[in-house]
């Protein structure tokens, strides 16, 4: 007699966010108007359980507002399955987490993104 299994560890929104900072891609938003660099930053992290975002403002009278639309396979937006958008606002002081939660092996993701940073 023979048994196989496998296991997946699908860490906490905490555990998580504090992933992506230590080891996720840093993506700088800066003013899309003048171009000057901004404390605000995305990270990107793939895992065992798909891809997360973690947004972050260290200013503290910047707004972030950013579009995403994802062409996904093997991927669904966590809570909105069969969609492709996602809007982010992200105000001074604050972070914001979102995934892509895997479906299948074979994950492909693209996306396109427009962003605004603005005052409060």
């Amino acid at each position: 007699m023979a048994t196989s299994s496998t296991a997946q560890v699908i860490l906490g929104d905490g555990a998580l966010e504090a992933q992506c900072e230590a080891e996720g891609k840093k993506a700088p938003r800066p003013d899309p108007e003048t171009g000057e660099q901004t404390e605000i930053y995305q990270y990107s992290l793939r895992h065992g359980g798909g891809i997360a975002y973690l947004y972050v403002n260290n200013t503290d009278k910047l707004t972030l507002e950013e579009e995403l639309e994802f062409q996904l396979t093997g991927l669904e937006i966590e809570g909105k399955p069969g969609e492709t958008k996602v809007e982010i606002k992200v105000g001074p002081g604050q972070k914001k987490l979102f995934k892509l939660i895997a479906t299948d092996a074979t994950q492909k993701v693209s996306c396109g993104v427009s962003y605004g940073v603005y005052d409060d």
